[in-house]
């Protein structure tokens, strides 16, 4: 299945989301600010910090779930862990489907959304997912 991407508020989504660290300028470097240097500028300045909606679906039955996360990729791990007391039963897990946000309210806004009746429908005809 190739990856289709289309635009939904503004928001590239792409149905098969890969699994890539987030390009950005100033991950791995030591920045100066004011003559001192700041390690981790991204722990400070929380408008740089993107969030994330993501669909998983169970390898041995079929369900699935939709949360969100600033940091999809551990939460994912954490779901496959059994960390999770509402998808621990149904591990492993894979993702499906993740849209990135520039702010939590609006992930959150999303996520509830999807979890709607019409988000259903709207997951269903754009990730052709059967058996929902």
């Amino acid at each position: 299945m190739a990856p289709a991407s289309f635009k939904f508020g503004g928001v590239v989504e792409w149905s098969i989301a890969p699994v890539l660290p987030r390009a950005c300028p100033l991950n791995g470097q030591n920045v100066v600010a004011f003559g001192r240097p700041q390690a981790d500028l991204h722990a400070k300045n929380r408008f740089l910090m993107h969030y994330f909606v993501y669909v998983l679906r169970s390898n041995t039955t079929g369900s699935f779930y939709i949360g969100s996360s600033a940091t999809p990729d551990q939460r994912l791990a954490s779901h496959n862990a059994g960390r999770v007391r509402s998808t621990k039963s149904a591990r492993p897990w894979a993702r499906i489907h993740l849209e990135e946000f520039q702010d939590r309210q609006t992930a959150e806004k999303r996520e509830r959304y999807l979890k709607s009746g019409y988000g259903r429908r709207w997951l269903l005809r754009h990730l052709n997912l059967e058996g929902w």
